[in-house]
């Protein structure tokens, strides 16, 4: 079974007060930034770019709900690393899902991950 863990989130808001010691904690509404690696059974398969930070709104479901619950109250700056299990995160693999094709019903060109 595959288990989707999100580690290494560094939070930094779109309009931090002068000090980030006066930073609001993360709330429903709140705009925020975050750094992010997902790894997938040890390995990486997505981060944020270098200096792009995502950006979404806390409760605006466009992080899945599991993710934004373990990220409530986390300040600007603050580090944390969340395991989510599947059904908490993207789901199980659906093998059933899954449809190969002979390489001779692809284009010529040359094929990348």
């Amino acid at each position: 079974m595959k288990t989707a863990v999100m580690t290494a989130l560094v939070l930094t808001f779109l309009s931090l007060p002068l000090s980030a010691a006066d930073a609001q904690p993360i709330a429903a509404g709140k705009s925020v930034k975050i750094n992010y690696t997902l790894s997938v059974d040890g390995k990486v398969v997505d981060k944020s770019p270098e200096g792009k930070p995502m950006q979404y709104v806390q409760g605006s479901k466009e992080l899945i709900p599991a993710l934004q619950e373990a990220l409530v109250g986390l300040k600007a700056g603050d580090k944390k690393s969340v395991d989510l299990p599947p059904e908490k995160a993207f789901g199980k693999v659906r093998e059933d899902a899954v449809l190969e094709v002979p390489k001779s019903n692809l284009p010529n060109e040359e094929l990348k991950v």
